[in-house]
């Protein structure tokens, strides 16, 4: 089974954004690649004191990840160029390692990347927190819930549903393009309100809490 690695960059000040991207994207990018580490999608998340980045990442398993990142590092320590480019810089970097939910096949992803032009579309997060024990009830729900309002609205479409393996089991992250823009929200949940039956009822009853986070592309990600 194929992992997703979240890598979230926060940046200090919010005005260094212009740099981190220039760095990412000339120099950066292709030192991912050549180790097998670049994403497949990026994108910028502002709020609060400083900037946010996203990176999205595959791999065929836990170990190729390891071996990826373990070769990066070897390379790194003996470069400092990244150090020098973003000199003045504050980056805090964390790292999360996930599998994909039931609901999130690998074609997803390849969809939102064939599907890519010259336009960029606004994306969103939704970081779902479910009660105790209710993980595997709230995704089965949660893969009716995505399909209907999919198949009903237009308005959102997912890239890639994860649920962490290292660290909170209990969080699920479900990334959306917006195909409509995010004014379409509205018809998203409108779909997912006139879904028959007790599935929304119970999804919400396996529900803690969650929170939203929208996304734009940075000019150096796949998935525009």
């Amino acid at each position: 089974m194929s992992i997703i690695v979240e890598t979230l960059v926060t940046l200090r000040p919010p005005a260094v954004m212009p740099v981190f991207i220039e760095v990412m994207a000339e120099k950066a990018m292709p030192l991912l690649k050549r180790h097998g580490l670049d994403p497949f999608a990026a994108w910028s998340q502002a709020g609060g004191p400083a900037q946010q980045v996203m990176h999205l990442s595959r791999f065929d398993s836990l170990a190729s990840y390891e071996r990826a990142r373990a070769s990066l590092e070897k390379e790194s320590s003996r470069s400092t160029w990244i150090v020098e480019a973003l000199q003045g810089v504050d980056v805090t970097e964390v790292i999360s390692v996930g599998e994909p939910s039931p609901y999130s096949p690998d074609e997803r992803i390849d969809r939102a990347l064939a599907e890519s032009g010259a336009s960029p579309r606004k994306c969103f997060q939704r970081i779902a927190r479910m009660r105790l024990g209710m993980e595997e009830e709230a995704k089965t729900h949660l893969a009716v819930i995505i399909r209907e309002v999919e198949k009903n609205s237009g308005a959102i479409q997912l890239i890639t549903g994860v649920q962490s393996i290292l660290g909170r089991r209990d969080e699920l992250k479900d990334t959306f393009i917006l195909p409509k823009g995010q004014d379409a929200l509205a018809e998203a949940r409108a779909a997912e309100a006139a879904i028959e039956g007790d599935t929304v009822d119970r999804w919400h009853a396996c529900l803690k809490e969650e929170e939203t986070l929208f996304l734009n592309p940075l000019p150096y990600s796949p998935i525009q």
